[in-house]
C-alpha cells in the first residue's frame, strides 16, 4: 500500500512538472501536443478502419448469412429482405451504446466537436472515442447510411481534448489538442493529410493563422505517417 501511494505521488509530480513545462513554453507545448495528438489520431484511424471490417462481417456475413438462409427457407421471396433486418440490428445496437455509455457521441460527430468547442472550450470525455468507435463499427458494419468522416473527427478530436486535458493545459491548448486530433483524423483516414488541414482551419476552427496552421500541418502528417506505419494502405487516397 505504502509503494502504491509512493509510486502515485512520483506520477503526479512527473505528471506535474511536465503540465508546467508545457504551460509555460510557448513553443515546446504546442508542439509536443501536435506530435502526440497526431500519433493517437493515426492509432485511432487505424482501428476504427478494422472495427468497421469487424463489423461487417459480424452483421452481413455472420448474422446475415444465417438470417437470408432463415428467411429463405420459410419462403425465396424473403430471402433477399435480410439487409433491412441487418440494417435496423445496427443501428439500434449503436444507439443503446451511444445512449448507456456516452450521450455526447450522438448524431453525426462534426456538429457535436463544434458544440464541445463552442460551448465547453473544447472539452470532450475520453470516453466519447471509445463509445464513437464501437457504434460507428455497428453503423458502419452493417450497412447503415453513414460515412467515416463524421466518426473519426469526434473520435481525434475526443483523443486529444483528453490529452490535453489529462496533461492539465490551458483551454487554448484544450481546443489546439481537439482540432489537432481531428486534423489527424481525416488525414490518417483518408490518406490525404491536406484534406484534414483545410478541413479544421475551414469547418472546425474556422479561423486561418500561422501558428493554428503549422501545428495542424504537423499533426496531420504524423498521424498519416503513423497510418501508414501500422497498415498496408499504400500511398494513395481513400475516399470511402
Amino acid at each position: 500500500m505504502m509503494m502504491r501511494n509512493h509510486i502515485f505521488r512520483v506520477w503526479e509530480t512527473v505528471l506535474e512538472r511536465l503540465s508546467r513545462r508545457l504551460r509555460v513554453s510557448e513553443t515546446a507545448g504546442p508542439l509536443f501536443l501536435a506530435l502526440v495528438v497526431g500519433s493517437v489520431a493515426g492509432m485511432a484511424a487505424v482501428a476504427l478502419r478494422v472495427a468497421v471490417e469487424w463489423g461487417s462481417w459480424l452483421f452481413q456475413e455472420e448474422i446475415g448469412g444465417r438470417l437470408a438462409d432463415g428467411l429463405s427457407r420459410l419462403n425465396p421471396a424473403l430471402g433477399g429482405l435480410w439487409p433491412v433486418a441487418v440494417v435496423a440490428l445496427g443501428g439500434l445496437c449503436a444507439g443503446l451504446v451511444s445512449r448507456l455509455f456516452a450521450p455526447e457521441a450522438q448524431g453525426h460527430g462534426v456538429p457535436e466537436v463544434l458544440a464541445a468547442i463552442i460551448r465547453e472550450g473544447g472539452r470532450i470525455p475520453g470516453r466519447v472515442a471509445l463509445v464513437k468507435l464501437v457504434a460507428s463499427a455497428f453503423t458502419i458494419g452493417s450497412g447503415g447510411s453513414a460515412g467515416k468522416e463524421g466518426p473519426i473527427v469526434q473520435i481525434g478530436a475526443a483523443a486529444g481534448s483528453r490529452l490535453a486535458q489529462w496533461l492539465r493545459l490551458s483551454d487554448r491548448l484544450i481546443i489546439l489538442g481537439a482540432a489537432c486530433g481531428a486534423a489527424g483524423g481525416i488525414s490518417a483516414t483518408f490518406n490525404a493529410p491536406m484534406a484534414g488541414v483545410l478541413f479544421v482551419l475551414e469547418v472546425v476552427l474556422r479561423k486561418f493563422t500561422t501558428r493554428y496552421f503549422g501545428l495542424v500541418v504537423i499533426s496531420s502528417l504524423t498521424a498519416t505517417v503513423t497510418m501508414r506505419m501500422l497498415s498496408r494502405e499504400g500511398e494513395f487516397p481513400h475516399f470511402a
